[in-house]
């Protein structure tokens, strides 16, 4: 390992001692991003580790910006702050790697430096600064998501353990999310391959057997003519790439449908999902879309056995949803509000919990 000192020396370091770097400006940049505090690297078992050493507060700015649009309701802002912080602190003592506190993904919570933080998000970590959520004295788990579809879910039902204050809410402000309702379709043969389910042969249709009080899937039940296997709704949301538990499945079976040429060249449109164009039927391929319904040509399609999912909501759906804090900050509530609706029972207090 080198060490690069500022008059351009180099001088050969111990390898297997983390590198630490730190700038006089106040922050460092790596890949375009600029990180405050100091930057370590170090072997780790994926390749190259890099932790940054940031102050709490300093974090919390980049953090919310990351979670949460800038540009957002103040209060919005300010609730996210304080279920940031409270995270964290509430986490850290959990982690069980001595290199860090906490990763920087989507896994725990989003922290990308100086490229999400913003005046507002600053303005919302000073305005809130040491507070934090706690139940009966102790720090609770902040857990937040993008949008819950309209009602929140009680933790059991996501994690299999309860908690007092994760409870299921209302969320009316998640209907104004970008992504509030989604669809996914898929091939019969995907959708089994996903969930490694192959054993139970071609696809004869879909269920969800049991859902929560709230209409999330428990499990997605897939009968084929060798049998039928269940899959939890997490997993099956994991490794089918679905934004949230709370979709309703629908088997569609194969099918050969016939769309006019003239249509399809009139609307510049592309052929149906996941169909196989099987051929034209017409004696001479059209030029344009007037010759084709001159023609009165078709196109016939063949389209396979598929599963098509239609769902709400955006994430686990456990404790607040940042459209409702939206929803909620737009209407006039403070972000004191947005936490004691999204966490019931709790106590805000001002002193990073003790």
């Amino acid at each position: 390992m080198l060490v690069v000192e500022q008059d351009g020396r180099l001088l050969l370091g111990d390898p297997a001692a983390p590198l630490r770097l730190a700038a006089p400006s106040g922050f460092l940049t790596y890949r375009g991003v600029g990180y405050r505090g100091a930057l370590s690297v170090e072997d780790g078992p994926a390749g190259l580790l890099l932790v940054n050493t940031v102050d709490l507060e300093e974090y919390l700015a980049s953090v919310v910006g990351a979670e949460m649009p800038a540009a957002w309701p103040r209060e919005a802002l300010r609730a996210q702050a304080v279920a940031a912080r409270t995270y964290l602190l509430a986490r850290r003592p959990l982690n069980g790697n001595v290199r860090y506190d906490i990763c920087a993904t989507e896994r725990c919570q989003v922290y990308r430096g100086l490229g999400s933080e913003a005046a507002s998000t600053r303005q919302a970590v000073r305005d809130t600064e040491g507070e934090v959520l706690t139940y009966h004295d102790r720090l609770i788990n902040a857990l937040y998501s993008t949008n819950s579809g309209g009602v929140t879910e009680a933790a059991e039902h996501v994690f299999g353990a309860s908690a007092p204050y994760l409870r299921s809410v209302a969320s009316p402000g998640d209907a104004d999310a970008a992504v509030f309702r989604w669809t996914r379709e898929l091939r019969a043969e995907e959708l089994l391959a996903a969930l490694n389910a192959e054993r139970v042969g071609a696809l004869r249709g879909v269920a969800v057997p049991a859902r929560s009080p709230t209409g999330r899937a428990a499990t997605l039940r897939l009968d084929g003519v060798y049998g039928s296997v269940e899959v939890p709704a997490t997993t099956a949301r994991s490794a089918l790439g679905l934004r949230s538990t709370m979709f309703w499945p629908t088997f569609q079976p194969a099918a050969t449908i016939v769309v006019s040429a003239g249509d399809l060249a009139a609307r510049q449109a592309t052929r149906p999902a996941g169909g196989r164009r099987v051929g034209l039927l017409a004696e001479e391929r059209p030029r344009s879309a007037a010759e084709a319904r001159a023609l009165d040509a078709y196109w016939v399609y063949a389209l396979p056995p598929r599963v098509q999912l239609d769902g709400r909501g955006w994430g686990h759906g456990v404790g607040m949803s940042q459209w409702g804090a939206r929803g909620m900050a737009l209407a006039g509530a403070t972000y004191r509000a947005i936490l004691a609706h999204y966490y019931s029972g709790t106590t805000l207090r001002a002193d990073y919990g003790g």
